[in-house]
């Protein structure tokens, strides 16, 4: 039963992450050839003077804490022999979560962090 959960979870963390990267243009390419791919992206921005504006849409964001969130589900319900490669995963989800719930907030009030 737990693996099939973490499979589940698997699939899920690398169909969301399918999905944010290409800013859901991965379900219109098949008929319009319009795949766009962002898979990293790393801005900043000193916040204060403007008004801060998101790159990223709320439905991108949603999906970006759900790969990350599933990612770390993942990697807790399995027990791999590489500890470095997972503790490094689950670094990087780490970061994901915390790096798109900051992006989360500016969605819902105004404020100047980034």
């Amino acid at each position: 039963m737990r693996m099939k959960v973490a499979l589940f979870l698997w699939i899920a963390h690398i169909v969301l992450l399918l999905l944010a990267s290409t800013n859901l243009s991965i379900i219109s390419w098949a008929w319009d050839n319009s795949l766009t791919w962002n898979y990293f992206q790393y801005s900043y921005r000193d916040g204060w003077g403007y008004r801060y504006e998101s790159n990223y849409s709320l439905l991108q964001v949603l999906l970006y804490l759900g790969a990350y969130g599933s990612g770390l589900l993942v990697l807790s319900l399995l027990k791999y022999r590489h500890a470095y490669l997972s503790g490094l995963a689950a670094t990087v989800c780490l970061l994901g979560l915390a790096s798109f719930a900051i992006e989360l907030t500016h969605w819902l009030w105004d404020h100047h962090l980034s």
